[in-house]
């Protein structure tokens, strides 16, 4: 099973400045229990009449989960991630003159925070 980050962590990563994914296999969270595929949302809203003409704006009233990878991606080089024998995981990346570090509970949440700590340092 895939993990996913929690919804609030979520709305943190797209407060922050994350791309919202246009992909239609992307994961986006209306809630913290209730995920769907791009794709899925775009034909429940395109297949309800009382939408017919009007444009989706999925990303205005969900979030995107990113994926593991994306958010390797995102963070960019270089980059550490590890897991300790407890199973805290902890990323880190380097910044002029420190060294930034993002924890949680699964490689997408400490990547998740190491994302956001990355762009408050800029």
């Amino acid at each position: 099973m895939q993990a996913t980050l929690p919804f609030e962590l979520a709305q943190e990563l797209k407060s922050a400045g994350f791309s919202q994914s246009t992909s239609a296999d992307a994961v986006f969270a209306l809630t913290e229990h209730l995920r769907m595929r791009r794709e899925h949302a775009l034909q429940m809203w395109y297949g309800s009449k009382r939408k017919a003409g009007l444009p989706v704006e999925l990303e205005e009233e969900a979030v995107f989960t990113p994926t593991l990878s994306e958010l390797v991606t995102a963070c960019g080089k270089p980059l550490q991630l590890g897991c300790d024998e407890v199973g805290n995981w902890k990323a880190t990346a380097p910044v002029p003159d420190r060294q930034l570090v993002g924890e949680g509970e699964t490689a997408e949440e400490a990547l998740a925070r190491l994302w956001i700590l990355m762009q408050q340092a800029t």
